[in-house]
């Protein structure tokens, strides 16, 4: 989650650092690899509303920001076999954007 002034819209760029493992288990030996998915809260009619990231690195993300706070959901799949750590999660910086409301 990005929290910002109440009147600031915009985009946050935000530094992220992640690992995903599939955990030890009956199933987890027919697993070959796991994915993570992000999905933003904010969602358009003429954007991709979820992407996907490799298992594990670090990636800068975009954040909508609208009235001050935006946010993601970051979920590893298969849910049922896989365990994400996120190890870093910084802003760096917002891009505003004066047509959002």
């Amino acid at each position: 989650m990005v929290t910002a002034p109440e009147n600031v819209s915009g985009v946050a760029d935000v530094y992220l650092e992640y690992e995903s493992e599939i955990r030890p288990g009956r199933d987890s030996f027919l697993l070959h690899q796991n994915i993570v998915g992000v999905l933003p809260a904010i969602t358009h009619e003429d954007c991709v509303d979820s992407w996907t990231l490799p298992p594990s690195g670090s990636v800068y993300i975009p954040i909508e920001i609208r009235n001050g706070k935006g946010q993601v959901q970051l979920a590893s799949y298969p849910a049922k076999a896989a365990a994400l750590t996120v190890t870093k999660a910084e802003s760096e910086r917002i891009f505003l954007d004066k047509a959002l409301p």
